[in-house]
């Protein structure tokens, strides 16, 4: 069996030689007015990737992992020591909380985060620059050093630390990572660890799919959920929605005699 492969997982538009390219996204092709084709697998880097085990030697992520809520993290180091060989090398390149903090304490604005759309508020000073970086759209987990260490060594992972652009234990792609990683350090950590089997690992979770019939059907087959508009108000397929609305009624139909009825009480 051959283990020698390079996946890069979450890879998005970027490409890179000698890497093997996994995506849960297929629109991402397409990003910044260009095709670069498909990647090489499709699938949820958080369930199953379709590899056999012990098959890679280096697995590497790019602004991937801040994109998955905590228990996904979890699932995905867990398939991640499934594909590496032992000793195996993971490495990924993730937003850095301390520095936004390091950054928001030393009144740095930096308005850097380009299309306006992915803005929450205005951009305006130092303040703006934490908000916006930290409710960044679609980041669902703010990671650090101590996060992202003990996630890891949950998972069978040791060896765990710290690095600059391109400095890999593998060496001969250190000048591919390279050229992708230089200058992120100044915002982000680059870390890197060693699968270790003898370390026992946590067993992994299946994320919850929806338990109403119509909300499933929407999920499997279309990909689609059914969200608040309001996140504050119930949903018509909760027992709450129904008890609302009699409420709102009430209250249009008797406001006056509510109204008549508190002042009574309070007077």
């Amino acid at each position: 069996m051959n283990n020698n492969l390079y996946l890069y997982v979450g890879c998005g538009n970027h490409r890179m030689e000698k890497f093997f390219h996994a995506d849960i996204c297929v629109f991402k092709q397409f990003k910044k007015a260009q095709n670069v084709g498909p990647p090489d697998l499709i699938c949820d880097i958080t369930n199953y990737i379709p590899l056999e085990s012990q098959s890679c030697k280096f697995i590497y992520s790019r602004g991937t992992l801040e994109h998955l809520k905590y228990q996904e993290l979890i699932n995905h180091f867990i398939e991640c020591n499934r594909l590496l060989q032992n000793d195996g090398i993971i490495r990924m390149d993730v937003p850095d909380f301390d520095l936004f903090i390091k950054d928001y304490l030393n009144k740095v604005f930096k308005n850097e985060l380009g299309d306006p759309k992915t803005l929450v508020g205005p951009m305006e000073n130092y303040n703006d620059f934490f908000v916006n970086r930290t409710f960044y759209p679609d980041h669902n987990y703010l990671h650090n050093i101590d996060t992202l260490s003990r996630a890891l060594k949950k998972c069978g992972f040791t060896d765990i630390k710290r690095c600059l652009p391109g400095k890999t234990e593998i060496k001969d792609v250190s000048k591919i990572i390279y050229s992708c990683e230089n200058g992120r350090e100044l915002s982000n950590i680059l870390l890197e660890a060693r699968k270790d089997a003898k370390i026992a690992i946590l067993v992994s979770k299946k994320i919850e799919k929806p338990k109403n019939f119509l909300k499933k059907i929407l999920a499997y087959v279309f990909n689609l959920t059914v969200t608040r508009y309001n996140n504050r108000k119930a949903t018509i397929f909760e027992y709450m929605w129904f008890y609302e609305k009699f409420l709102i009624i009430r209250q249009k139909l008797f406001i006056k005699k509510i109204l008549k009825e508190y002042y009574k009480k309070n007077s």
